[in-house]
């Protein structure tokens, strides 16, 4: 039963018989059967790459646009106020012109009165031997009223 089994060396090979599948080994015969082609995902990468390229400068071209208008617009607002505005300079110089001098009259107004210099230079103004028994002064919201006899003296 052995021999059975053993080959017989001496027998010649068949090599001329066709294969009864296709051979899987030559490239060029397969199918393609890729499910996502390379080529699909390169082409589509540019095209989004060019595309937002594209919408970027578009969205910046329109953003200058839009500056471009609304510095004409405030261009001409300007012009339109700039006599108003001129009028509104000098009204303000001349509002501290005034100011100035209010200012000034407050200060003065504040200073606190002085009772014994008004008396002294009063009686070197009357002329001598002019006696006064009253004297009411309302001046700067300080009511003065002096009772009593004051004469004039001579200031020299």
């Amino acid at each position: 039963m052995l021999a059975l089994l053993k080959k017989n060396r001496t027998a010649p090979e068949k090599t001329s018989a066709k294969a009864w599948r296709v051979d899987f080994r030559n490239p060029t015969n397969l199918p393609d059967i890729k499910t996502v082609r390379t080529g699909f995902a390169v082409n589509a990468g540019v095209f989004v790459l060019v595309g937002s390229i594209f919408i970027f400068g578009l969205h910046r071209e329109i953003t200058v646009s839009n500056l471009q208008n609304e510095i004409a617009n405030i261009e001409s607002r300007i012009e339109v106020q700039k006599t108003a505005s001129e009028k509104t300079v000098n009204l303000y110089k001349e509002y501290q012109t005034e100011e100035k001098i209010v200012k000034e009259a407050l200060a003065f107004g504040a200073v606190p009165f002085d009772y014994v210099g008004f008396v002294c230079r009063f009686a070197e103004v009357i002329p001598v031997g002019t006696k006064a028994n009253r004297i009411d002064y309302r001046g700067m919201d300080q009511p003065l009223i002096i009772s009593g006899e004051i004469a004039g003296i001579d200031a020299n």
